[in-house]
């Protein structure tokens, strides 16, 4: 008990040894493990420390003199045990307990007196704009679905707002509810500086809170060969020496830790910056980070958050969908564990044996697998591959010096991973086989519904508000994104003038593949150069497939336009992406078009307002190509009583169509033209599935193209 505040301090001790008079005299500290036990020579100074403290609060709370201490490690393979006995004395204890709180009290009365200083700031926090139609109607739900801690859905158009609307009622749910963070998830450069700037636009006011940005290990290391050990790198070597000083001095300090801010503390006092950004965690209001360090077994931050009471703010979740599958998927190759055989048996040949057993399992799936091969019986190479990862975690208990280490680490990670996964394998799961472009052999954990797991980690939060522009329909995202009953979905009005933009489907060409021709691509071109003479200025059309794309682009090549071109290239780097897109800003004495893949890297997520676009052509429906992966979708949700193809194929394909028609009115001042280049799209299941500002549509064609355009632009 401190003067300002009482620190309630609790845990749950593994064992407690009581005598025959009932009164206990030993703490049990019990660890799992799967290190060579027979090595173990003394028990880790952490784990220690934890049963010390626990041997504190029973000596206190018992009148004892002292205690023993007893550390248990136990081998989760062998079942072999050993253990380490102290005896302390309750002076000892209380000393060692006591000395932890005094270097723990800076941090606690700093907790202390922020909380009164957020809560203070909360309380006086204004809207910082006008409000937008139904913006209030918007943030009523938010709240009160927070309230009620409930899941929400939002299906919120360009222009309605959808991030201050989301984040301002949650700040407003911070004090009213007692709660804790705001985790702004989200997959999107472009959508994580839009929260960081809702952050700041509230800051101007003279709101005093606490912002984090997350930035991945890679992107924050300032190493160009990045191995995280003592040895190698200087920001590790004395890393947790240093960790509290700097903890202390940014906290205190700023309000914002974004990359710059904790790479100058990281500097400062050489500590991981990477880790000291997930330490920072704890002392956030705010955390804008991607969906893995909320979703992903293997990034998950928010274990080491001990409450629950969390928001989670979902942006784009249409994303969330692949991205949860690709998460609690894994994929293991042959090919990789006759390499890695190499690496590590040259610093230890007893674990050769080990990548046998696994390369011979492995054979025999191979030779029964032709092309692909679902595998219901994978018992012996799961027990293979787990031997294998418990005696390579013994070898990295040898710290022998090993070359290629982030290597043998990767790998490592990778069978850890499988086997862990193996925990969740059930219906929702496909385990099947199959050969790379270069005929490596695979096998693979696929995860075909994320919903179940995606559940374990939204109980992390009292609520979580998923939203998006393009979460139709709605009832497939309710299902794929949560476990929950009938969550409530919310469709937001565009604040957008319907007059300012023109639809159009075109019923004379299609991307199907049954119709494609040389004929049919140099319709599509033809449309390109029409669309684009009609008014000079910048346009993107998208394509199926780059072959697709390349087609289009060979029959214009042989047409006479006034054009410029830029073409999306397969694998760009950052540098390209940013020349690629400065050419949008560009002054032109004549129109620009690039031809971009559907789904891709400039689909979604970029953000070019007024004149820098002013349409958007859409080759095709977004149907993938087929492949075994979505065919076993199909399957998967067809015996679900669920269309299959619908889920497979046609909803995610739609949603590619309606992410790149966005990218043509982003404020209310634009101007600008969709054409829909697909007959298809007129078919009843494709229109159901169109955003409802879309029922102002026109049926064009290749000879008319030109005259509605002309009625449009005047």
């Amino acid at each position: 008990t401190y003067d300002e505040y009482e620190l309630l301090i609790d845990g749950r001790a593994d064992g407690i040894v009581y005598d025959k008079n009932e009164v206990p005299f030993m703490i049990d500290e019990i660890k799992g493990t799967n290190r060579d036990i027979s090595k173990i020579k003394e028990p880790a100074m952490v784990h220690v420390a934890q049963a010390m403290c626990y041997g504190f609060f029973c000596a206190y709370r018992n009148n004892l003199k002292g205690m023993d201490i007893q550390i248990t490690y136990g081998n989760l393979d062998s079942r072999e045990i050993k253990r380490f006995v102290d005896y302390y004395s309750y002076d000892d204890l209380e000393e060692f307990f006591l000395d932890i709180m005094d270097k723990y009290k800076p941090f606690s009365d700093y907790i202390y007196k922020w909380s009164i200083t957020r809560k203070e700031s909360i309380e006086n926090m204004t809207f910082p704009f006008e409000y937008r139609k139904g913006q209030k109607s918007i943030m009523g739900m938010v709240y009160n679905h927070i309230k009620d801690e409930e899941l929400l859905f939002i299906q919120a158009p360009t222009g309605v707002g959808k991030t201050i609307s989301t984040i301002y009622p949650s700040l407003k749910a911070l004090n009213d509810f007692s709660l804790s963070k705001i985790f702004y998830v989200t997959a999107k450069t472009i959508t994580k500086k839009v929260a960081k700037d809702t952050f700041f636009t509230l800051s101007e006011q003279g709101n005093r809170l606490k912002m984090l940005e997350i930035t991945a290990r890679d992107k924050i290391c300032p190493l160009e060969d990045r191995q995280c050990d003592a040895v190698h790198c200087e920001y590790a070597k004395g890393h947790y020496d240093r960790i509290n000083d700097a903890l202390y001095s940014i906290i205190t300090e700023e309000d914002l830790f974004n990359r710059d801010i904790i790479y100058k503390y990281s500097n400062e006092n050489k500590v991981c910056p990477y880790r000291l950004s997930l330490e920072l965690t704890r002392f956030s209001d705010e955390i804008v980070c991607d969906y893995n360090y909320v979703f992903d077994p293997n990034a998950c931050i928010i274990q080491s958050i001990t409450d629950k009471n969390n928001i989670f703010l979902v942006d784009e979740a249409h994303n969330l969908v692949d991205r949860a599958r690709n998460m609690y998927s894994v994929v293991i190759v042959k090919e990789d564990f006759l390499a890695m055989k190499k690496l590590y048996g040259a610093y230890d040949k007893s674990l050769i044996k080990y990548f046998d057993k696994v390369n011979r399992e492995m054979l025999s799936l191979r030779k029964m697998c032709d092309d692909k091969l679902i595998i219901n019986d994978h018992d012996r190479l799961d027990n293979a591959i787990y031997n294998l990862k418990n005696r390579i975690e013994m070898f990295f208990d040898k710290k022998i010096k090993m070359s290629r280490k982030n290597e043998a680490l990767d790998f490592y990670f990778n069978i850890n991973n499988y086997i862990s996964t193996l925990d969740f394998v059930d219906d929702n799961y496909l385990v099947y086989a199959d050969y790379d472009r270069s005929g490596c052999f695979r096998v693979h954990l696929y995860n075909m519904d994320p919903s179940l797991r995606l559940q374990d980690y939204l109980n992390n939060a009292v609520s979580t508000v998923f939203f998006s522009a393009t979460l139709l329909p709605i009832n497939y995202y309710k299902e794929l994104l949560c476990k929950k009953d009938n969550p409530t979905a919310i469709y937001a009005k565009t604040i957008f003038d319907s007059k300012k933009r023109l639809l159009m489907i075109a019923d004379d060409v299609t991307s199907k593949y049954s119709e494609r021709s040389s004929e049919m691509y140099s319709k599509i071109a033809d449309y390109i150069i029409k669309t684009s003479s009609v008014k000079k200025g910048n346009y993107i059309s998208f394509f199926p497939s780059y072959i697709f794309m390349e087609n289009v682009y060979n029959e214009l090549l042989n047409k006479k336009y006034n054009l410029d071109i830029i073409i999306q290239e397969n694998s760009m780097s950052e540098e390209d992406r940013e020349g690629f897109m400065a050419e949008f800003e560009e002054e032109r004495d004549r129109s620009l078009v690039a031809f971009c893949v559907l789904g891709g890297i400039f689909s979604e997520g970029i953000d070019l307002v007024n004149d820098k676009l002013i349409g958007a052509i859409i080759v095709g429906t977004g149907l993938a190509q087929t492949n075994y992966e979505s065919n076993m979708l199909l399957e998967h949700f067809n015996k679900c009583n669920k269309d299959g193809f619908d889920y497979a194929y046609r909803y995610p394909g739609m949603n590619k169509v309606c992410q790149a028609a966005g990218r043509v009115i982003r404020t209310v001042d634009d101007r600008g033209v969709i054409l829909l280049l697909d007959y298809r799209f007129l078919y009843s299941n494709n229109r159901n599935l169109f955003p409802r500002e879309w029922s102002d549509y026109i049926i064009t064609n290749i000879n008319k193209v030109q005259s509605d355009l002309g009625d449009f632009w005047g």
